[in-house]
């Protein structure tokens, strides 16, 4: 479900990464992928990343951690 259980606090200080990380996933051109390893080093990890978030939220433009 790419869902994980956190605080509140920690949730809220990582929202800003992670939709970021979202929208470059969504643009997925060569730049948006070298820079989503330049934050996250694990190639696995941002593969699958390029691969489920354009179809994922095609329809929304922001607020993915809502």
């Amino acid at each position: 479900h790419g869902r994980i259980k956190t605080t509140l606090v920690r949730a809220k200080a990582v929202r800003k990464h992670v939709d970021h990380m979202i929208e470059l996933g969504k643009r997925g051109d060569l730049h948006a992928r070298r820079q989503a390893l330049g934050w996250v080093y694990d190639k696995d990890l941002v593969h699958s990343l390029f691969e489920a978030a354009p179809e994922r939220y095609s329809d929304r433009n922001g607020g993915y951690t809502r």
